[in-house]
């Protein structure tokens, strides 16, 4: 069976853009090795970058592309990072202007993430975003495998909307490999208080 996140099934797509179809014509399109994740047509064009149930992400079901100016500026996060969720806003923005040829405004990008363009995407959103923008950054941040994530997402377990402190919980059990003793149905005073008792205790 096909995995639709992996380059196997990428016939889907190229049944009807067959100029893509070749390993070479992929390469050159998506700047990555095209037996990886990153030249899956789905990542890029159908990325996992909706709050889904058990606080995880699902793939829009519109196709669309990570340079599209509505995608750049109009629905953070910037849609590389959620592959590369160290990446910051500036290197995520170059390498648009490189590889696919688009003119990125960075004042219009300062609108969204602030003045420091050098901030990783993610802490960018998770900081400055929408709702459901900032679960979206706390979910990529949970997977990400780094351990030095764990404060930044905690601060989000007292967020005022309770969907978003329970992305953030989900994010802290990825990222630990287990369970935390934290309730996000707690009043947003307590729960900081025992948010610093548990992150002191790690």
């Amino acid at each position: 069976m096909k995995r639709f996140d992996s380059p196997s099934a990428n016939a889907t797509c190229t049944s009807c853009h067959p100029t893509l179809a070749s390993q070479p014509a992929l390469a050159a399109h998506t700047h990555h090795d095209t037996s990886g994740a990153g030249a899956a047509c789905l990542g890029c064009h159908m990325p996992k970058k909706n709050m889904g149930l058990e606080y995880g992400l699902t793939r829009y079901h519109r196709i669309g592309s990570p340079t599209d100016e509505e995608r750049v500026y109009g629905d953070r996060p910037l849609e590389c990072a959620l592959c590369h969720s160290d990446a910051s806003v500036e290197k995520l923005a170059r390498t648009i202007e490189q590889w696919w040829g688009k003119k990125i405004d960075r004042e219009r990008l300062k609108k969204l993430y602030g003045d420091d363009l050098n901030e990783s995407v993610m802490r960018a959103t998770s900081r400055l975003g929408k709702p459901h923008e900032q679960a979206v950054a706390i979910a990529v941040l949970g997977a990400s495998g780094r351990k030095t994530e764990l404060g930044w997402i905690s601060r989000h377990i007292a967020h005022d909307y309770p969907l978003v402190r329970y992305f953030a919980k989900h994010a802290l059990e990825t990222l630990t490999g287990g369970p935390v003793p934290l309730d996000p149905n707690q009043p947003a005073a307590r729960l900081r208080e025992a948010v610093e008792e548990w992150s002191a205790a790690q």
